[in-house]
């Protein structure tokens, strides 16, 4: 990524290594580079965003942390922040989405299981950072994940997100139930990431909690073998029929929704 080399790649700790983000701690920086980035300094909360997110990395700046550095940190006794402090994260994270995220802002609503539409958060206005944005000449979301972040999985091809419920016994959602046994299973719903259902527009369907890297969703499989769906690696099946789901959504005076595998 542009010239330095990892520490991991070099073989030497002691070397800096490029960071695709960071947590907001201590930094050296670049006063020139934060005010060019920045222009308004109305908000503080524009400072410590700009160092946790990809638009340094999209506005010519890079991340990179130094192994040999020495930081002291003193906490304070109480800490200052709001008691909900859920609803602000949540919000900034939807004005990150809108400002600098393009087509995958989508991953941020999946994330936080909040529909595109309609959701009644009040995020505010983002049109002078939409404006900053295309001032400065950054580049595009998709730049950075080709180039930066590139095993950061991609939710953009999601058509629903959410509970799968049984309508017939509509207090029972699908949930992936004990790892070890790789069976879905039917559980009184509670919404928390084993009951999360992603139907893809290929026809897949998962089911888990979504992840940026490490252990991906499991999907639901017909095995053909078991009398109950199997929680398994789509990747790894080559039969199509096994791994696709046909999603149908009947409009009656209650409203149904099937999903079959016929």
């Amino acid at each position: 990524m542009e010239g330095r080399t990892s520490s991991s790649a070099s073989g030497n700790p002691t070397v800096w290594s490029q960071r695709h983000g960071l947590l907001s701690k201590c930094f050296f920086v670049s006063m020139d580079f934060i005010l060019a980035s920045c222009r308004s300094r109305k908000k503080l909360d524009v400072m410590t965003v700009l160092f946790r997110l990809p638009n340094v990395w999209l506005c010519g700046g890079s991340m990179e942390v130094l192994p040999c550095s020495r930081v002291a940190h003193i906490a304070r006794i109480k800490k200052p922040y709001h008691s909900n402090i859920a609803f602000h994260t949540r919000r900034n994270a939807l004005r990150v989405a809108e400002v600098w995220m393009d087509e995958y802002k989508s991953n941020v609503y999946l994330a936080w299981n909040i529909p595109m539409e309609n959701h009644g958060i009040d995020y505010g206005d983002v049109s002078q950072r939409v404006a900053l944005r295309k001032s400065l000449q950054c580049k595009s979301f998709q730049w950075y994940l080709d180039n930066v972040y590139p095993e950061m999985r991609r939710y953009n091809n999601t058509v629903f997100y959410g509970e799968i419920r049984n309508f017939k016994v509509s207090h029972l959602c699908m949930d992936q139930g004990m790892k070890e046994n790789h069976t879905a299973t039917l559980h009184p719903c509670h919404g928390w990431g084993p009951q999360l259902g992603r139907y893809t527009k290929e026809g897949q369907l998962f089911l888990g909690p979504l992840g940026s890297t490490g252990e991906d969703t499991r999907c639901v499989v017909d095995d053909q073998i078991s009398s109950f769906p199997q929680l398994l690696n789509c990747d790894k099946l080559t039969n199509v029929k096994q791994k696709t789901w046909n999603f149908s959504q009947v409009r009656k005076k209650e409203g149904s929704v099937s999903i079959d595998n016929s």
